[in-house]
């Protein structure tokens, strides 16, 4: 792949600079529309530079074909070994989730934004922990979403991980006005330095634009769809080894709707059993304390929901304190008469916790 050879060379020249002046590694921002190869460049240049260097961080913030954890979720993960550039799921090693509760952005823009942030920060986290992962660098893969509100969202990915290196693929329009921007942006990014990227010196952005390669494939909405089904299918399997159907008193646990706003004050709760009759088929989310055998220090009407549903699924922990939840099932049924509730879930237990109850569905059907 000749375009991820020119990305790469670039990535390495920054790479040398940086450590030069003992900065971490260059984080590179792939932006690009749907059907573009971004996800193909993104595992191309993890792979070169696994190879060639040291493992770097991948980061996934396209919800709706996420390639590290279900629909409706950002991931990142450690890749200490090359991924195969055909069938990634069989490569990936386990990925730290954040929940955004829905397949887009577009009604839950605050929250989004929030969210962002907050992956950007356990990032930054998980660089430090080890040696290679903060000199090799960060690979961040975007949503396809590159017009209207998805441009700002766009601009606000590049300011939350503070990219070094942008790349544009075929989306002349975002690359036109990310040029202009690229002055305010640096200087924006270099304001706001932290205790992980302490240098003194400015930042400074580089935008490069690339061609669509010409064998990518333009999938249909049926093929997303069901593409999008076979992402949840493989997050009850992958890491478990059967998923688990499970019937359970109404009462068993404390169930709320996933609000369109940033925190849980516009939370609903569901009082009765027939309210649930319509989000048979929905996926949900169970919180869980932030330790053992506690409860939340927070209430629902004070804590923040882009903080409440990071989901560590992965065996690593960050020096960044999480919020975790227990993980994601699916609601397959419901009986007044019984007042009872039908779950598949990844194991055989469930948490009685607050479950809320997303927009997101597990079925080709429903979505």
């Amino acid at each position: 792949m000749p375009v991820a050879s020119e990305v790469y060379q670039l990535i390495v020249q920054k790479r040398k600079t940086y450590q030069q002046i003992r900065r971490q590694g260059p984080t590179v921002v792939v932006i690009g529309g749907t059907d573009v190869g971004k996800s193909t460049l993104c595992r191309t240049l993890l792979n070169l530079s696994a190879k060639d260097y040291s493992p770097s961080l991948f980061v996934d913030l396209d919800m709706g074909q996420n390639e590290l954890a279900p629909p409706g979720c950002f991931a990142f993960a450690r890749l200490t070994k090359p991924i195969s550039i055909e069938s990634p799921d069989t490569s990936l090693p386990e990925p730290v989730v954040f929940s955004l509760g829905a397949l887009t952005p577009s009604p839950h823009l605050l929250r989004t934004y929030t969210m962002l942030k907050n992956v950007a920060r356990h990032v930054e986290c998980a660089r430090l922990q080890t040696l290679p992962h903060f000199a090799a660098g960060t690979v961040v893969n975007t949503m396809g979403w590159i017009d209207g509100a998805g441009f700002d969202i766009q601009v606000e990915t590049i300011k939350a991980f503070r990219a070094d290196l942008v790349i544009c693929i075929e989306c002349p329009k975002v690359e036109e006005r990310l040029q202009a921007m690229l002055e305010t942006l640096s200087t924006d990014i270099t304001s706001r330095r932290s205790f992980f990227s302490p240098s003194p010196n400015p930042h400074t952005i580089t935008l490069h634009s690339v061609p669509k390669p010409k064998n990518i494939y333009v999938r249909t909405r049926p093929v997303r769809i069901s593409a999008r089904w076979n992402r949840f299918n493989s997050y009850f399997t992958r890491y478990f080894p059967t998923s688990h159907l499970m019937t359970v008193p109404f009462n068993f646990a404390t169930f709320h709707l996933l609000p369109t706003s940033s925190s849980f004050q516009s939370l609903q709760k569901v009082t009765n059993i027939t309210q649930l009759a319509s989000k048979v088929g929905h996926i949900g989310a169970f919180l869980l304390p932030r330790l053992p055998n506690t409860v939340y220090p927070c209430t629902p009407s004070t804590l923040d929901l882009a903080d409440a549903m990071s989901l560590p699924t992965t065996r690593f922990s960050t020096t960044c304190s999480f919020d975790p939840v227990a993980g994601f099932c699916c609601l397959e049924g419901i009986d007044e008469e019984e007042q009872t509730v039908v779950f598949r879930t990844p194991v055989q237990f469930l948490p009685s916790r607050m479950l809320l109850l997303t927009s997101i569905t597990w079925n080709e059907e429903a979505s």
